[in-house]
Parts: C-alpha cells; structure tokens; sequence
C-alpha cells in the first residue's frame, strides 16, 4: 500500500489517504470499514475469531519465533504476546500488499501535491516495502478488539493496562461499520492506587465514580496531542498514547481514526506527582471535527475537556465549541501555534474576530485556555506540560469542591453510549443469559443477609474441613491409641457418613435452583463460560462491600493494641476474631466452584437417584469442557486442605474421553509467600492467576494449554499441565503452616515433570529448607512408587535480579548449596533406607549451569504508573523454551490423563497417611535415636496409664471421705500415692538402663542415656505434681461443699416462711397488668435482699501480700527494681511479652566477649530462656485456677523461678543469669500473676457463697410453688405435679433400658437368622450377594466383625422404624408399650403406700372407741397397740416420700437427689391421700403427654443405653470371630473357647485376602485346605520373608498354632465364593495391587478363572449358601 509522507492540507500526518476518500465520500463517521479492509488485503480478519483457548497453546512459530506466513498466525502472535504482558510487538503486524491499480483511483484527489505522487511509486527497496506493509500500533490493537470474543478480551485488556497503554472504550466493528463500547472488557479490571487522604485504594472502574478529563483535536496541530498527554501523565519517559514520534508512529492510521482511547492516572503517594488523585484521560483519535458521535459521548461525560487547537482551526470548530459548552464541564482551550517570522495584518484580524467569538460563546462558561507561544516566544514541550497539568490540576480541585455530580461510573458511561447509538459489548444474547443465571445464584446467596462464606456456601468451611479431619484421623490412625481397631473404624465410619449425609441433605434442599444453572445441565458453552464470569464479578463484589471495613477495623485495632502499654487478653481475641472474618468473608470464583464440587462429592453415591443421575454425568464434563476452555480447576482446596478426589477422577474420565487420554507435560511451581509464582506463570503462558502482594493463591490450581499437533511429534506431548500453589510460610498460616507447607510441597513435586522453585533476590537461604521439604517428599513418594526411572527435573528461577554478573557471583554459593544438599539427601535416604541414593541429583536433575535462571525487575519504575519491564517478558519467554524442551533432552515418558487421575488419587492417600517428617538431622544416628525414643515414649505411656488408675482410685476415696476425716486422711493420701509412684519410677528406670545395655548399638545409645533417664525423672515430677493438685482440688471441692451445706441449710426456714408468704398472697387477676414472671422476680429480689447472709472473710489487698514475699527475697535489691520498675517498656503485663534483655542481664563465666557477634548470639538465647520460664510460670497458674488465693502459691513461684534459674547456671558453659535479671524478670512475673490470684479468690467465694446457691439452685422451685399458688393450686396439686416432673426422666431411662432388651428379645425369639451363628452369616452373604458391591465383599473379607455389626444394625433400625398402617413405628410402639408398663407399676406403688397409711387411720380410730368405752378390761388389752397406731398417724409428707422411694426402687432408677427434694417439703403437704390422688392423675397424665414423642422417636434414643440391640445381638450369637492367617475366613464357633483351636468348615481361596503366586504375582485361586494338604511353601512377614511349608504352618507363631485347617485336597473353596471371585476378579486385582503398589513396589497380576466358575448361576449361589449353613 502507498502513503504519504508530508502533511496533505486538512489531514494530520497518521491519517491515511485511503480513509480521507472514504470521508469524502459521505461515509463520514462510519467510513465504511469492510472497503479499507478490502483495499488493505485484510477481508480474511472476517472469519477469525480468538479465543481464550487459542492463546492458552503452543506452536513451533510461537516457541521458536519462526516466521509468520499467514495473517492468523501474526495476529495470534501479537495476542499472545500481550496476553503474556509484552505490547512491543504492536508494529510488526504487516498486511498483505496493496494493489497498486485500485490505488489510481485516489490519485485524482491529490493531483496538486507532487509529493504525494512521489511516494504513490513503488520502491524496491525492501525496508521501505516493510513500512509500507505495517499496519499503526492503534489500527493493531483495533483489529484486535474485533478477532477476539469478550472473554478474552477481558484478558487482553488487564495485560494492555499493565502495560500502560491506553485501551480503546469505543472503537469501531469492523464488519458491521458500528461504534462497539467495551463495557465488559473492563469488569474484571481492578485499578489500585494511594492518596493521603483515602489510602490504598483498590477498585473497578465499571462501579467506581473516576473523574474523566477528555482530550479532543480541532483541525492540524504543530505537536502530538498524544505525546503532550503521555507528558502530562507520566513522570518517566513512556508512550502511554502512541503518537507520531514513537516507534511505528510514523505510519498512518488507516482503522483507529475516530477511536476513543482511555487512561487511568495512578497516584503513589510521591513527592514527584502531579497530581494527587485519581483520573481517567479519554482521547479521541483524529480531528475532533469529523467524529460527532464521538464528541456527544464526550460532551456528556466529560469531567474536563482539553480541546487542542491552532488559532487557524477556531474559525472552523465554532459549532463544536458551542456544542461541548453547553455542558457543566471546565474547557481548556490548549493553542498549539508556531511561532511565525512574517506578520500579516489581516489574519491578526481574523484571529482577532474568532477570539471575540469565542468569548461570546463562552459567555459565563468556566473555560481555561493555554498558548504554546507568548509574546513571539515558543514554550519548550516541558513548561507546556506543567502549564496543562495545573490548569487540570486547578479544574478538578474546583470540581470537588463545588460537589459536582458529572463523576460518572463507566456504567453510567455507557448508558449514554447506548442512548447515543453506540453499541454496548454486553448486549449480545451469551452474556444477557450468563448475567441472569449469576444474578439469580447471587439473589439466592443475599436472600438470608449472610456474611459468612462458609454460611453462603454450606458444603465447604466447617463440614469440609471435619471431613478432611477424619479422612487424616482415619489414615493416620489419630486417636486411635487404647481402642478396639474396629471400634475405631467403625466410629470413623459413622462421622464421616454422617458428614457426607449432611451434605447431602444441604445439596437436596438445592436441587430446583441447580436444575436452573447451566453448570448442572447441557447449556452452550458460551453461556457457561459468561455465567462463570458474572458469578467472579458479582462474588467479587459481594466480597469487596465487606471486606474493606473489616480490614480498616483489624489495622485500627491493631495499631490501638501496639500503642497501649498494657496488652489485654481481650484485645488479642477481637484480633483473632477480625481475621476469621476476613478470611470468612473472602468470596471467589474458586469457592463457587469447590461448592460445585462438593455438590458432586456428595452425591455421587446417590446416581441410582433419578434427579441426580443427570447432574453428575453432566458436571464432571462441563468442568473438563471448562479446563479446556482456559479455566482453571482447584486440585487442592488451601482453606480445608483437602483434595475432592471423586469430583477429580471424574472430570481426568472426561478429559480422557474427549481428548483420547494423549501425553501431558507436567509444570509445577513452589516458593514462597509473595515471590512471584503466579506472575512468572501469567507471564509465560498467558494465564490470569491473582497476582500481588500478599497470599492470592489458595491451594493448587491447574491450567490446560494445547501444543500444536506438529510440535506435539518433535517435545512429546500434546498437552502441558500448569500447577500454581499457594506460598509457603504465609503468615495468616503461621498455626498450621508447617504440616500445611509439606502437603502442597509433597504434592507439587510428586506430579510435575519439572518444578519450578521460584525465590525472590538473588539469596539461597530460602532454598536450603524448600529443598528440605521437596527432596524427602519425593523419596517417599519414590519408595512407595518404585519407580527408580522417574525423576522429576528442578529449575531455580531467582526474581528480581538485575545483575548481569549475577551468574557468575552465584557460582560459589551454589557450589556449596550442591554440596549440602548431598549430605542432607545422603541421610534422608540413609533414613528412608535406600542405598542407591548418595547425591540430591540421584533424586532430583539437577544441572547447576543450565537449570539456575535469573529474571529482572518486574516493573519499570514504581507502581502504580510503571509499566511491565519487555526484558522480564522476554526472559519468561526464553524460559519456556528451555523448559518445553525438557522432557525430550532428558527423554522423560510423559503421564496421560488417566495416569495422572491414578497419581492424584495415590498422592492423596499417601498425604493422608503420612504424617511427613520433612526436619532433616543430618546425623547417620538419628535411626538408633528413633528406637530409642520409641522405648522412652513406650515406657512412659505405661507409666502414666497405671499412674492415672492408681490416682483415680486415690480420687475415687477422696469423694467417698467423712468431713472429719478430710486433714487427717490428706496427709495419708498422698504418702500412700508418693510410695506407689517413686516404686514405678524405679522400675521403669531399671527397664530403661537394662534396653541400653542389651542393644547392639550400646555405644551409640549411652550418650543419651542421661538424657532419657531426665525425660523418664520429668514425667515422673510431673505426673506427681499433676496427682498432688487433683488431690488438694478434690480437698478443696469436698470442704466447698460442705461448707455450702452448712450455710443454706441456715436460711432454710427463712425460704420456708417465703414460700408460706407467697402461697397466701392474694391475686388481683384482672387489675393486675404485672405477668406471673415480673412479680415473683420483684418479690425474689426483696426476699434475697431481706437475708442477712453471713459475711465471708474476704482478702482485701491480695497485690500487698503478693509484693511482700518479693521484698523478703530481694530487700537488698530494691534500688534495681525501682530503676526498672520505671521503664515504660518493662511495664507490660503480659506473660508472653518479655522484660527487655541486654548485656547486663549475664555474665560470662570465663574472659570477656569475643566478638559482636557471640554476644548477640547470648542475648538470643536469654530471650529464649526467659520464654520457657515464663511457659512453666502460665502452666503452673493453670494448675491452680480453680482453687482459693493462697500466698503459699507466690513461694511456690519464686521456687519454680529460682530452679530454673539454677538450672540454667549449672548447665549453661558460658554465662550466668544476674541478680540484675532475676529482680527483674521475677517483678515482671508478679505483676502478671497478682491479676491471676484476685480473679481466683473472686471464684472461690462465688463458689461457697450461699447466697448464689438459693439463687441458683432454689429459684426455679420456688418459683414452681409461686406459679401454683398464682393459677390458685392447692399445695397437693402442686407437689404431685412436681414429684411427676422429677420423675420422668427415671422413668425414661429405665423405659430405655427395658426397650433395648425387649427389641433385642423379639428379633432373637422371631427371627432365624438371629438364633445361630451359621443362619445369620448365611443371610449376610445372600444379602452382599443382591447388593453385589466389592467394597462390602472387601469389608467383609477383611472385617468380618464389622460387617455382621453394620448388617444387623441396619437390620435392627430396619425393624424398629417400620411403619404399620396407623403410622407408628415399631420402637414407637414398643416404646408407648413398656412406658405404660412402668406407670402402672408406679401408680401400684403409690396406691400402696396410701392403703398402708388408710389402715393405720383405722386402727387408731378403732383402739380410740375401745378406750372411751370406760371397760377397763378392754383397756388394758389394748395399751399395747395405741402407741403403734398413735406413731403410724403422726406420719409426715416425708416419711410418705422415703417409703415410696423404697417401693420404687425396684422399678426405676432413683437418683440420690430425692433425699433433698426442696419443693416437697416447701409446699407443707397435709393431706396426703389427696396428694396421692392427684399424683397418680399426673401419673396416668404422662401416658397421653409423652405418646406421640415417643411415636416419633428414633434409634438414636437408645445411643446411652448400657447396650444397644443391635450390640447384644453380637455379643450373643457372634462368638468367635479369630481369622485364618491366609484367607482371612473366620472361626465358626460360636462361642469364645480359649485354649481351642479355631475352625471353619470351608476356606475362601486365597486370592480374595491378596495372596498370590510368587512366580507371576496372579492371585491363587486355590483354599487353605488344599493348600495343607500340598508340599507347596509360602512366606510373608510371619515367615521373616522365609519360605515356609503349608503343610508345617503351625510352626509359625502361636497365631497360625491356634488353627486346625483339615488337610483334604477335596475341599475346594464353596461355590459362593468361587462366583464372587469370578464377579470380581479385576476389582481384587485392582485393589491389591494399590496396596502392594505403596507397601511394596510391584502390582498384582488376574489369573486365569476357570470357565465353570464364570458360568455359575445366581441360583446355584443361593442353593450352595442352603447346602454349607443347613
């Protein structure tokens, strides 16, 4: 194509005589686009459309810089390059050559311009040719905006703004001639910057008010408004606007023209600013004048507006001026005139008319003007610039000021856009749906007003993480010590399935809104992909509302903490909550999508469900659909630290489907927190992974990229597979970073190919303790694998480093690295016992000079203005080269996608299994070290364990103790406990020298014998100190109790005359507007007011006593304690902040200081010392909380203090602590504890105060009187209904108990499975047979007991919950049943006690008549029996109760409370026999209350019964269940017979337990008995691995002893288990090969099934089940 190179008239140097035509055409501002692209060769732009997985790819061109023959391959270089952060390749896009004879037509328009026919004529010259072809950098980035989709175009335009390039807001469709607005390209941008008065500023431009100052060109200037705008802008030399002056600026515009392009000034907070806060610069490309739609965008938009111009321009740009004044914004007017040599008069006319004009028109308008000339003298670009920037300055300052509205959003911008004609990119039909569907999820999220992340999304935060709990407890065998093993799984298995069915719950209750979403359904991809982008931009948002408060709270919290003197508990517990907050409070895209995946988890044992069986065969591929995409997808979850490895294998399935499982290259990245993971990720392969200060990556995260199919031949694979982890060491992790950290760094290394360690500087410190980490992670992984080919490769990538010497200066450092880290690796194999492994490249490759790469700076100058440094781009770039060449120099085999499922899930269960040990010895001891502290930790759980019986034995006789008995029995308690506890120390002493001794290793383990004997001595001083405090705590408790005792009982009959008092009060029911509630409170208060209770000794001034014992020790000390006293930083109050250590707080026992250095290194180990002290100081205060002050415990301080200061002289080579640092530290301690004692003796008198106690205990029954004299009750009716309430829970537990045994009764005596052992294993089986699951076949193999235990639960709850006709449950019934029975029987027992009373009525009645008969004969006779009778009728209410407790008892459980029922003897019961009456109406009143809770009870009511039925079914028909050593079948006896030998009629073939042929690992189908009765020989870890006969294997052990296996070749394995070993043969396989993969190395082989076994029928199955149990 030919241009022009000299100014045409009206027309400005970029702009093309090409585009000029068309304008004068009367195509105007819609030059017909589809003409310039077809003049230009470039009608091919049409069909190309980009996307993100386009640049998400690697070619040859790409990799290696070919050269680039066709227009789709330049294009896609230039946006892959911008997608990596690099906008220097702009200007190489050529277009194709122009035909010279279309070119003619446009001469005739320049026939009067004899240069412009010049340059028309070819040139040979090929650099000329070039510039011909190149297209201007904004024509560039416009074609670009058209050949990408919105998606990538978000990208595309964060990386340009990185770049510090404009980006055009409102360009031009190329295809269709219309305005599009980039609204959507810029939701995800985020723009940071600092002011003074606001701070750090983080926002999106879309949502957030920035000030917008427009710049607009009348007419031809004499200098580039762009590069006036790039002055103004930047404080460093840098084209933020191209323009005619930089490179490629020369060319001519020939698509940007009428582009309005946009720019963000950043503030920093820097002296050298310009300006102080943020605004937007929008420039219109072109002459202002032929661009009208654009300028009403900008009239109405505008904050400011430059309008640049020449004094010639004005008389052609009135009615434009005219237009933009008519709006509120300022107007500078910038005149850019040369200064002219020649005067001509009537142009200074003219000049002087359209000034006059224009002042006219701006009449009252705020207008500013500039001149680049004053006077005939022309200003330099500089004072230009600072002229302009304080005019801006000065109209923007006003514009606050003056509250001015017109700061607009870019969302209000394009409103007006759209209601000027412009078309907004968010209109099209894919985005509309996504916004609805991410709207409608978010409506959803907002409907409760939550905050909580972990409320908003259920399946994640807590459930998670007790999920991944109990998979770690459940591998790692945590808490498991001192429990059955299959109690223990058990156990585990009902949390987690519990959890799991949580969760399912949660993901039923959503099932009608996930049908709606197009994640769970068949949607476009297109739909999904802006669906997923809308929920990123919305949850964003929905955590940007939230979080910047949160985060101003935590830092003016903090900063009021630091600033106070005295640090409160409290305070640091405000802190510890703010954080959770926040980290609650952060909301993604990745918490969306993990809530996805949970969804899966969750129901994927539930497709059998007809709405669920869509939503996981749909998921797991629109998550593969979305890897491919450019999405990507969380491996690891870093809030739980959990893998979803169902939701995993399902999406790797899918990929392998759809991309024929082909070889992925594996790059994985580690380093720590903030040095630039992501970043150098971004910048290589064209990711969007959060970047910046601080932790943005949570987890891991993995990203797909395509390798082009002819470069895939040359590397080896067709797919790279990017893992991005979070940092290590993050201080919001500082808790758990340490387990946490070897998680991620075990996994990273365990599956990449290569792993890139990333360091920030050029220090190899860092390195040393990663190195520590990855290098035993991998053997772990290496010996589990026993894989000794796979080697994974390492490269060192050193961040900011811009030393061209640095190679070189690193060489010794590293050298000396290699060296160290041979030696660690050396012992960690030593440890791991792998002997091939003697240097770190034996487990990692490693190449010192190839494989160590050092990157620049990021950033050229300093954020926020800086653009990204080209050499850090180019550096990745070359980077990736290398590594993408890795695999073939090092001829690495490649995974595929199905391998790399299998990896995962291996990785994960050796992650769950292994608490890693990653601290590194360096010591070849460290294996006899380990068997020693084995024996230690043996012996000293032996010692606590007796030790705890034994004290709460001591406990147990403590509580049973007389009140006078407490002083005299103290004394002998701990005698008797002291003896018991120095003789076990002594034995365990003994056991201990007698281990060292006898071991082969003796000389390596004496040296430690001290040591360990010290480890023993301390657990014995301390499981004695721990025995002395629970023994005077129990003291303690009993005297409380007592003394409390004591003192109500005082006040009794004052709360009995209340109560009287309450009972007689007269209700005004209908005038009274007080409830029940307030008045019996108003007259409780006045009541407790009344009681003059007696005064308890209080201590008045515990800190006098406490400082007294500190001035006996160190009375002659005072003047130093004075001189610190006054230190404002001694005086801290806070055990876990340290006095100030210096110099003078030691002395050294030899000479004087050495060295700097050394003395530095004393005070180090001061401080530390003065941490432990303080430790013992807190663990001691927590011993004695609950007790009374006592000033004992301030010398029992002192003591512990002076020991360790003791200690610490006696064992320290070096120094001595100072008299000055023990007044010190110990005046610090007592500071902190004086708080401790008065808070103490406040609890104890709350403890005995009697007061508390009416209020607390008797309170609620008095209350109960009050209530039944309020609803005018008579004392009778009152104590029956108070008698019924204490009652019922008796009856109820008793009613449980009964209930157990009764279900356990009826399912024995009904059912035949239940009544012998081989009934009920015969129905197990037919039932694993229906269900036909491997994993219960595998349970049952392995865990027989806990298999039985599962099926007869189920069973039971079965049973128990099924319904009949009516509704009721089984266990309803029952329940109902046995509770009626229990009332009879109590209402029997009441009946009798009031019978006996009404009988010793009428024989006192009876002898009264006999004696007023004045017989004297009868009299005499009947002396006898009146005082009998006599004594029987004084009986009282509580001689009433006591009998009835003594009839109960055989019934219900009464508790020892009913001694001391208060309510009972308040009421003054007199009439007993009506009481009775009304007691049994209670009675028989809970048989209708209490029917339909217990209709609607559950099994789980019986979960605190002694037994359950299900437990008692066991234990009576299970008997023995001991397993044959080979295949694992169990004893068929049903009881248990020690001292008998074990036997079962048939044994499993041997296969189904994993054993196996030695000669080609196929599992044997052969049985135990066959096997006995052969000369074949087997070995195992019984065997010592030594080959042993079958026929002999009671010589094993006593294990194998125990069995008697009948010797018959005739017996072959039952035809049940033949057809489970038929049905199954590949999954045996598969299972024990995972097993034998990770204990051994090698995998297990499928033998060869006999055809009859394949053939048999179900039936056949069942009839053989009927034949072996009859």
């Amino acid at each position: 194509m030919l241009m022009a190179t000299r100014d045409m008239p009206n027309r400005t140097p970029t702009e093309d005589p090409l585009v000029t035509s068309y304008e004068k055409n009367g195509h105007n501002n819609r030059a017909s686009y589809t003409g310039i692209l077809k003049d230009l060769k470039l009608e091919e732009l049409a069909s190309l459309r980009f996307g993100i997985k386009d640049i998400l790819s690697v070619s040859r061109s790409s990799l290696y810089n070919e050269e680039l023959k066709t227009l789709k391959d330049k294009i896609l270089f230039v946006i892959s390059k911008i997608a990596i952060g690099d906008c220097s390749h702009l200007t190489m896009l050529l277009c194709t050559e122009t035909n010279y004879g279309d070119v003619e037509k446009v001469i005739e328009n320049y026939k009067d311009d004899d240069d412009n026919l010049f340059s028309m004529i070819p040139n040979n010259n090929e650099e000329s040719q070039d510039i011909r072809n190149r297209l201007h950098q904004s024509d560039v980035i416009i074609i670009i905006m058209n050949c990408c989709d919105n998606i990538l175009k978000q990208l595309l335009i964060k990386k340009i703004v990185m770049c510090q390039v404009a980006i055009p807001l409102s360009f031009p469709n190329l295809f269709n001639n219309e305005q599009m607005f980039n609204l959507w390209a810029l939701r995800l941008l985020n723009l940071e910057w600092t002011t003074k008065s606001t701070g750090v500023r983080k926002e999106n431009p879309v949502d957030y008010p920035i000030p917008i100052v427009s710049a607009i060109r009348l007419g031809d200037l004499s200098k580039s408004k762009s590069s006036i705008l790039n002055g103004i802008m930047c404080i460093q030399a840098h084209n933020i606007f191209f323009h005619k002056d930089c490179d490629g600026g020369h060319l001519s515009r020939k698509l940007s023209n009428g582009v309005l392009e946009m720019a963000w000034y950043l503030p920093g907070n820097c002296k050298d600013e310009s300006f102080d806060d943020i605004f937007t610069i929008a420039n219109l490309r072109g002459d202002a004048l032929k661009y009208s739609l654009q300028i009403d965008l900008l009239n109405k938009i505008s904050t400011v507006m430059l309008i640049f111009l020449t004094k010639e321009s004005l008389c052609h740009s009135f009615d434009i001026i005219e237009k933009c004044s008519t709006s509120c914004q300022p107007l500078i007017f910038i005149f850019l005139d040369a200064v002219s040599p020649v005067i001509d008069k009537n142009k200074k006319q003219n000049e002087k008319e359209n000034f006059e004009k224009l002042v006219k028109i701006m009449n009252n308008k705020e207008f500013i003007y500039v001149r680049e000339s004053v006077n005939g003298k022309q200003k330099n670009v500089a004072a230009l610039n600072i002229e302009i920037k304080n005019k801006i300055k000065q109209s923007l300052i006003g514009i606050k000021t003056r509250n001015n509205n017109n700061i607009l959003t870019l969302k209000v911008v394009s409103d007006v856009a759209k209601d000027i004609g412009i078309n907004i990119d968010e209109s099209t039909e894919h985005c509309r749906r996504g916004k609805e569907l991410a709207d409608y999820v978010i409506s959803i999220l907002d409907s409760n007003n939550i905050e909580d992340r972990n409320l908003i999304l259920p399946l994640q935060g807590k459930i998670l993480s007790n999920w991944s709990r109990l998979l770690k407890q459940h591998a790692r065998r945590e808490g498991a010590e001192g429990v059955n093993p299959e109690d223990f799984d058990l156990n585990i298995y009902h949390e987690k399935k519990k959890c799991r069915e949580h969760q399912f719950r949660l993901v039923q209750n959503m099932v009608t809104e996930m049908e709606k979403l197009p994640l769970f359904t068949k949607q476009n991809k297109g739909v999904i992909s802006y669906f997923l982008m809308w929920m990123k931009i919305n949850l964003d948002a929905k955590s940007k509302k939230l979080l910047p408060k949160l985060q101003s709270n935590y830092n003016e919290l903090l900063n009021n903490i630091q600033k106070k003197m005295v640090k409160e508990d409290n305070d640091f517990v405000k802190l510890t909550n703010l954080e959770k907050r926040i980290r609650n409070s952060s909301l993604g895209l990745e918490h969306f999508m993990r809530e996805v995946g949970q969804v899966f988890e969750a129901s994927v044992h539930h497709k059998k469900i007809k709405e669920f069986e869509n939503l996981l065969n749909n998921l797991p591929i629109c998550a593969a659909n979305l890897l491919i995409a450019g999405f990507p997808l969380e491996i690891m979850d870093g809030d739980a630290c959990q893998m979803p490895t169902a939701w995993l294998k399902a999406i790797f399935d899918a990929l392998s489907q759809q991309l024929d499982n082909k070889k992925i290259f594996i790059i994985s990245v580690l380093g720590i927190q903030s040095s630039g993971k992501s970043t150098l990720l971004n910048t290589m392969f064209g990711f969007n992974f959060a970047v910046g200060s601080g932790r943005c990556t949570k987890g891991v995260f993995a990203q797909l990229i395509t390798v082009d199919e002819h470069l895939a031949q040359e590397l080896g694979f067709e797919y790279i597979l990017v893992l991005d982890t979070e940092g290590l060491r993050a201080p919001e992790l500082r808790n758990r970073t340490h387990g946490h950290d070897n998680e991620i760094a075990t996994l990273v290394i365990a599956m990449g190919d290569v792993t890139i360690v990333n360091l920030m500087g050029e220090s190899t410190s860092e390195i040393e303790e990663i190195l520590q980490i990855s290098v035993h992670a991998f053997l772990r992984m290496r010996i589990a694998s026993n894989n000794t080919k796979l080697k994974p490769g390492c490269y060192f990538v050193h961040q900011n480093v811009s030393g061209v010497t640095a190679s070189n200066n690193m060489q010794f450092s590293y050298g000396k690295l290699t060296e160290h880290l041979d030696s660690i690796t050396a012992a960690a194999a030593e440890l791991e016992e792998i002997n091939e492994i003697q240097k770190f490249n034996d487990v990692i490759e490693f190449d010192m000079n190839q494989q160590i790469w050092y990157f620049p700076g990021l950033w050229i100058g300093n954020p926020p203005m800086a653009p990204i440094n080209p050499r850090y781009s180019e550096k990745a770039f070359d980077f990736k080269t290398n590594i993408l060449n890795y695999p073939s120099k090092k001829e690495i085999k490649c995974l595929t996608f199905s391998e790399i499922k299998d990896r995962l899930s291996y990785l994960w269960g050796a992650i769950l299994k292994e608490n890693f040990v990653f601290s590194f010895r360096n010591s070849l001891e460290l294996q006899c070290f380990n068997h020693l502290e084995n024996k230690v930790l043996s012996l000293c759980m032996e010692f606590r364990k007796n030790v705890s019986q034994e004290k709460h034995n001591f406990c147990n006789k403590i509580d049973n103790c007389e009140d006078t008995d407490l002083t005299a029995y103290k004394v002998t308690v701990q005698i008797e406990f002291e003896t018991f506890i120095e003789n076990y120390h002594e034995s365990c002493k003994k056991d201990l020298k007698e281990f060292i001794e006898n071991t082969r290793d003796k000389n390596i383990m004496s040296q430690w014998e001290l040591s360990v004997l010290n480890k023993v001595q301390f657990v014995n001083n301390e499981l004695n100190n721990e025995a002395v405090l629970d023994f005077t705590n129990r003291f303690e408790l009993r005297k409380i109790e007592y003394d409390q005792r004591e003192k109500v009982s005082e006040y009794m009959e004052e709360v009995k005359a209340f109560v009287g008092e309450i009972a007689i009060i007269d209700f005004d029911s209908e005038n009274d507007e007080e409830s029940p509630e307030v008045k019996f409170e108003n007259k409780w208060m006045i009541f407790i007011d009344k009681l003059r209770f007696t005064k308890i000794k209080k201590r008045t001034n515990i800190s006098a006593e406490v400082w007294r014992v500190f001035q006996k020790v160190y009375y002659q000390y005072h003047t130093i304690y004075n001189q610190y006293n006054q230190s404002e930083k001694f005086d801290t109050c806070d055990l876990d902040i340290i006095p100030i250590i210096s110099d003078v707080d030691f002395t050294k026992k030899s000479a004087k200081y050495e060295d700097v250095h050394e003395l530095r290194n004393a005070i180090t180990e001061m401080k530390s010392y003065t941490f432990v002290i303080m430790s013992k100081i807190k663990e001691y205060l927590y011993s004695i909380k609950s007790l009374d002050f006592d000033n004992n415990f301030t010398w029992n301080i002192h003591e512990i203090f002076q020991k360790m200061i003791r200690n610490f002289n006696e064992q320290n080579q070096k120094y001595n602590l100072s008299i000055r640092y023990q007044v010190k530290v110990f005046a610090h301690i007592l500071k902190n504890v004086i708080p401790h004692f008065q808070k103490m003796h406040k609890d104890h008198l709350d403890k005995v105060n009697p007061k508390n106690t009416l209020i607390e205990k008797y309170k609620p029954q008095v209350y109960k009187v009050f209530i039944g004299t309020y609803n005018k009750c008579q004392k009778e009716i009152m104590a029956a209904n108070i008698l019924k309430d204490i009652l019922l829970p008796s009856i109820l537990d008793s009613m449980k108990d009964c209930l157990s045994e009764n279900i356990t009764f009826i399912l024995m005596s009904s059912n035949k499975e239940f009544q012998t052992k081989p009934e009920l294993t015969k129905k197990v089986l037919m039932d694993l047979r229906k269900e036909n699951i491997f994993d219960k076949y595998i349970m049952y193999i392995e865990h027989p007991n806990k298999a039985f235990k599962i099926w007869i639960e189920k069973y039971v709850y079965d049973y128990c919950m099924e319904v009949d006709v009516n509704g009721k449950s089984m266990l309803g019934k029952k329940a109902n049943e046995i509770f009626k029975n229990k009332l009879t029987e109590l209402i029997g027992c009441v009946q009798q006690t009031l019978e006996h009373l009404e009988s010793n009525a009428h024989q006192l009645k009876k002898c009264s008549q006999q004696i007023s008969s004045n017989s004297e004969t009868k009299i005499t006779k009947l002396i006898e029996c009146v005082p009998q009778a006599s004594e029987n009728s004084d009986l009282t209410f509580q001689d009433w109760i006591n009998k009835f407790k003594d009839a109960a008892k055989e019934i219900i459980p009464l508790s020892n409370t009913l001694h001391n029922i208060f309510d009972m003897k308040a009421v003054e019961v007199k009439d007993i026999n009506f009481f009775g009456k009304e007691f049994i109406k209670g009675l028989e009143s809970l048989i209708t209350s209490q029917e339909k809770i217990l209709d609607n009870w559950e099994l789980t009511e019986l979960n605190n019964v002694n037994k359950q039925p299900h437990m008692l079914i066991c234990d009576s028909i299970l008997g023995c269940m001991k397993q044959c050593p080979f295949c694992k079948v169990f004893c068929s006896c049903t009881i248990e017979h020690p001292g008998k030998e074990h036997t079962a009629p048939r044994h499993y073939p041997k296969g189904l337990k994993g054993i196996y042929w030695d000669t080609n690992k196929e599992l044997s189908l052969e049985s135990c008995n066959v096997d006995v009765a052969s000369d074949r020989t087997f070995q195992n870890e019984a065997t010592g691995q030594r080959w042993h006969k079958y026929k002999e294997y009671k010589s094993v052990n006593d294990s194998y002893a125990s069995w008697n296996i009948a010797a018959d070749t005739s017996l072959e394995a039952s035809l049940y288990w033949k057809w489970v070993f038929a049905q199954f043969s590949e999954n045996f396989v598969e299972y024990y090969s995972k097993i034998y993969l990770e204990k051994y190395g090698y995998k297990v082989k499928c033998t060869k099934i006999p055809s009859e076994w394949k053939n048999i029928k179900e039936e056949d199955v069942d009839e053989s089940l009927n034949i072996m149990f009859q």
